[in-house]
């Protein structure tokens, strides 16, 4: 991710961001652009869309790509996740911004790894509403999930066999990896 020099409001983000072809992070008051992604990245993101949507057909939640920013008031940033699953009750669909996410995943690189695990996690965690954070590795087949316990504690596990099954109890759905992996040729 490259910073840009630019240090600004959350309100002149905001404006800039949605006249901008271009996206872009907010960090600290400064533009950080968005790297562009790779083919297996963008295969695991509709993998994950497609099954989520399946699954939550009937519950009261939608998973929406990476095309809609989270506010992370407490820290005054906004950030981009892969998926986010949402509420539905009150989600406002001409928004551009959300609020209320109960679940993110981030599909990681060697390049972002260490932000998603980081920063990110560390900026996520202030979202009262977050119960589930997962990390997918386009490396090989590794999924980390890290589940609310309590405001400040996190269960951690981590699956590596695409018979593994992905529990995600905040929304009800079981994914396999084999599922989240399928079409990369990842072992």
């Amino acid at each position: 991710m490259q910073v840009l020099a630019k240090k600004m409001t959350r309100e002149a983000y905001l404006e800039f961001e949605r006249s901008s072809e271009q996206r872009y992070e907010f960090v600290n008051g400064e533009l950080v652009k968005r790297d562009m992604p790779k083919i297996i990245h963008e295969i695991i993101v509709g993998n994950l869309i497609v099954m989520l949507n399946v699954a939550l057909k009937g519950k009261p939640y939608r998973a929406l790509p990476s095309g809609v920013k989270i506010d992370i008031d407490r820290v005054g940033n906004y950030r981009y996740a892969d998926v986010s699953v949402v509420p539905t009750e009150n989600l406002d669909v001409e928004s551009d911004v959300l609020n209320d996410v109960v679940c993110l995943f981030e599909v990681s690189s060697k390049s972002t790894m260490n932000v998603d695990k980081g920063e990110k996690f560390q900026e996520y965690q202030t979202l009262a509403s977050l119960e589930d954070y997962v990390i997918v590795s386009t490396e090989k087949a590794r999924v980390e999930v890290f589940r609310r316990k309590t405001k400040r504690e996190w269960d951690y596990v981590i699956l590596e066999e695409k018979a593994a099954k992905l529990e995600l109890q905040s929304i009800g759905v079981e994914l396999s990896l084999a599922d989240i992996y399928e079409g990369t040729k990842l072992p």
